[in-house]
C-alpha cells in the first residue's frame, strides 16, 4: 500500500511516464528573469517573480512564521519553488491541448483550409505560416516529454 503522505519524487514520475509529460526541467528551461523582493528588511516575507520567455509572469512566495528561523537564502529557494509549480497548470493545459491537436486532424486540418483559403483570397500566407510554426513548436514540444 502506498503512503499517501510521501512526496512524490521527479524521478518516480520519469520512471512511470509513459506519455509526454510536463517536468521540472521543462519549467526550469521556460524562465527568463527571477527577481526577489523583500517589503522590509524586518519581514520575513520574501516574494519571487518568475519571467518565462514569453513573458507571462508567475509569483511566489514564503515567509517564517517566527524570525528567528529566518534563513533568506531558503526564503528565496521557498518562493522560487512555489513560482514555478504556478507554471504546472499552464504547461499542462498547453500539453494537453498539444497532445489533442496530435490525436486526429488537428492543426494539420487547420493549416490545409489556411493554405486552401490563401489561394482564394489572395495570396496572404501570414496565419498559415504562424499556424505551422505552431505546429512545428507543438511536436518538438512532445518529443521533449
Amino acid at each position: 500500500m502506498n503512503d499517501i503522505t510521501k512526496p512524490v519524487t521527479e524521478e518516480e514520475l520519469q520512471a512511470k511516464a509513459v506519455a509526454p509529460r510536463v517536468s521540472m526541467e521543462r519549467l526550469e528551461g521556460l524562465v527568463r528573469t527571477t527577481e526577489f523582493h523583500r517589503p522590509n528588511d524586518a519581514s520575513t516575507l520574501t516574494i519571487c517573480t518568475v519571467t518565462t520567455k514569453q513573458g507571462f509572469s508567475v509569483v511566489g512566495e514564503s515567509a517564517a512564521a517566527a524570525g528567528p528561523n529566518f534563513d533568506p537564502a531558503i526564503g528565496m529557494r521557498i518562493a522560487r519553488q512555489n513560482a514555478l509549480n504556478k507554471l504546472w497548470p499552464h504547461e499542462g493545459y498547453l500539453l494537453r491541448a498539444i497532445l489533442a491537436a496530435s490525436e486526429g486532424e488537428g492543426l494539420e486540418r487547420l493549416v490545409t483550409e489556411l493554405e486552401d483559403s490563401r489561394a482564394v483570397n489572395g495570396g496572404d500566407l501570414t496565419t498559415a505560416d504562424t499556424v505551422k510554426e505552431v505546429l512545428r513548436l507543438f511536436r518538438n514540444l512532445m518529443t521533449e516529454g
